[in-house]
């Protein structure tokens, strides 16, 4: 009990420091700069949707503007520049880090015994080593895979 208690008292605690610096505890005001923890802007499908498209549309009009650029020529240049030996890397290394991800994530979480401050840090366990060893087998991976089929620059 005394446990929940602290554990209240803390939470009011941190919610009167940060009515100090921020307003929106206050008037309803966000005020990211002070405190961007509260900055919880939540973007659905159609958001992520739209800003890639408005992104697709501003590089395409960037490209025309400074040069003589086509979606032919993209294409064209993708389509130089991908081998298809190249689309067998890109799956290995697609499944092979999907994998380490969720094996190290699932791994670090099952270690999480009785207490509730243990999933952070477990997780943040999870997440470093994902990226180390994320970083580790795609390097790996690259660097046999090039040196059996030979350079990506011909």
């Amino acid at each position: 009990m005394k446990a929940i208690q602290s554990a209240a008292l803390r939470e009011q605690g941190t919610n009167a420091k940060c009515a100090q610096h921020c307003h929106h505890a206050v008037c309803g005001e966000r005020d990211e700069e002070l405190n961007p923890s509260h900055a919880n802007p939540e973007l659905g499908f159609q958001e992520v949707q739209t800003a890639a498209l408005v992104a697709k549309a501003g590089e395409f009009v960037f490209a025309q503007l400074t040069s003589s650029a086509t979606w032919g020529s993209l294409y064209s240049g993708v389509s130089r520049g991908v081998m298809p030996f190249d689309l067998g890397l890109f799956l290995v290394k697609g499944v092979g880090l999907g994998a380490i991800v969720g094996w190290l994530c699932c791994h670090y979480g099952l270690q999480v015994k009785s207490s509730p401050t243990e999933v952070p840090q477990q997780a943040s366990r999870a997440v470093v080593m994902s990226l180390l060893c994320g970083v580790v087998f795609s390097t790996f991976v690259t660097a046999m895979f090039y040196w059996i089929v030979g350079p990506p620059i011909h």
